[in-house]
């Protein structure tokens, strides 16, 4: 969750530290800390990638979602 594109506002993204920063701000946190009111939310590992690996998961990410753009009910 910490590395959604909001979170990158947060000086702690892509750190162990973004969950944390989330649930601290005001700003950038409040969905994550709706998430959390209802639902136990635990890093089960943290993962700091690399400058390479985050474009790889970015790139797969786009890619997956392009597929997805034509079922929903406002698509086109």
């Amino acid at each position: 969750y910490a590395d959604l594109p909001y979170t990158g506002h947060l000086p702690e993204w892509g750190t162990p530290e973004a969950s944390g920063a989330l649930a601290a701000s005001q700003k950038w946190g409040t969905a994550y800390q709706e998430l959390t009111r209802g639902h136990r939310v635990t890093v089960e590992r943290e993962l700091v990638l690399s400058d390479e690996q985050w474009a790889a998961k970015r790139a797969a990410v786009l890619s997956h979602a392009s597929q997805l753009a034509a079922l929903a009910p406002d698509h086109g």
